[in-house]
């Protein structure tokens, strides 16, 4: 395991386990049907398209984004409208990864993150605005079950079945677009309104 320490306060920990390739038994949930990429914006797109305005303190979240993100349901988070706990979002790496598998696992881990949590608050948008919410991933669970590569289009479905105790709990499941379910994800974050 690995502990990151800042100020003399642990603040992060990590466990991992690894496996060799294997045969064995196997199944696996089916892709949802949604939207093929093809006919969608990104995400940025969608933003001048309905031109919504990003408050400064968000827009560091969209510079040096090294994804391109194309939502399939349009939701705007600062219109103060409830959306339901669960979306789908197509997902592509737009720089260029080494050919080994570990570089593109790496790259997924990294960008599993991205919309999660936040799929959580999508039922409470008429109740806060949302810079009022303090938000911070608690934990994050990843399992790999398949190859794939993140410079090809990926399917990222997302759904959140609770929020308590300012606590958000988040399940995505990440598919090639062959439909191939490529990885799991788990999730819980803070979600605190502030007043």
């Amino acid at each position: 395991g690995v502990v990151a320490v800042q100020n003399g306060t642990p603040i992060f920990n990590m466990s991992c386990s690894f496996q060799i390739e294997e045969d064995g038994l196997e199944h696996k949930d089916e892709m949802p049907e949604v939207t093929h990429h093809s006919k969608l914006m990104t995400d940025l797109e969608l933003m001048d398209e309905h031109n919504i305005q990003v408050p400064p303190e968000f827009k560091r979240f969209l510079s040096s984004r090294f994804f391109a993100f194309k939502p399939v349901q349009f939701i705007n988070p600062f219109d103060g409208k409830s959306y339901p706990a669960s979306r789908s979002i197509w997902l592509k790496c737009s720089e260029e990864i080494p050919d080994h598998l570990a570089f593109h696992q790496e790259a997924l881990a990294f960008v599993s993150d991205f919309n999660l949590l936040t799929t959580a608050t999508l039922p409470y948008g008429d109740r806060f605005k949302f810079g009022q919410l303090q938000m911070a991933s608690l934990d994050h669970a990843m399992w790999l079950h398949r190859p794939f590569r993140v410079g090809e289009w990926l399917l990222y479905d997302m759904e959140s079945p609770s929020a308590s105790n300012s606590r958000g709990v988040n399940f995505g499941k990440i598919f090639r677009e062959d439909g191939t379910l490529v990885a799991t994800v788990a999730q819980e974050g803070l979600m605190r309104v502030r007043s």
